[in-house]
């Protein structure tokens, strides 16, 4: 099975809502590469800043349309004191 069928099969079993999140982020990631995080530092800080605000809001999107996305009880990988 190819990965696009194995994806097609997974997003029949989603839920609406979340079957539109999952397509969501196909057509922005389909459009544009993200760059790289050795790409992104050599960047101006601006630029970065710019890319980084982009890419925090159209995370902020998705979450915002599907709360069920976020997880709030997580272990954290080490403690923080």
């Amino acid at each position: 099975m190819s990965a696009i069928e194995l994806a097609t099969e997974k997003i029949k079993s989603l839920s609406e809502p979340a079957a539109k999140s999952v397509l969501a982020y196909i057509a922005i990631i389909e459009h544009a590469a993200a760059p790289t995080a050795r790409e992104l530092m050599l960047l101006p800080r601006a630029e970065r800043g710019k890319i980084l605000a982009k890419q925090a809001a159209s995370a902020a999107e998705i979450y915002r349309d599907d709360p069920n996305l976020i997880c709030e009880d997580f272990d954290p990988p080490m403690d923080y004191e």
